[in-house]
C-alpha cells in the first residue's frame, strides 16, 4: 500500500519531508517556552489562513 502511496513521488521530495518532519518534532526540546509559543501562533495563523 505505501509503494502505491509514494509512486511517483521523488526522491528529493521525500528527503525533505522526512527533514521537516525531523525539524518539527525536535523543536520542543530545543526551544524555550516563549519561542514555542509564538511557532504555534505562526503555525495556527498558517492553517486558518489556508
Amino acid at each position: 500500500m505505501m509503494r502505491r502511496l509514494l509512486e511517483g513521488v521523488p526522491l528529493r521530495g521525500l528527503v525533505g519531508l522526512l527533514a521537516l518532519l525531523a525539524a518539527l518534532l525536535a523543536v520542543p526540546w530545543l526551544a524555550n517556552d516563549y519561542l514555542l509559543t509564538v511557532l504555534i501562533i505562526i503555525l495556527y495563523f498558517a492553517y486558518t489562513g489556508v
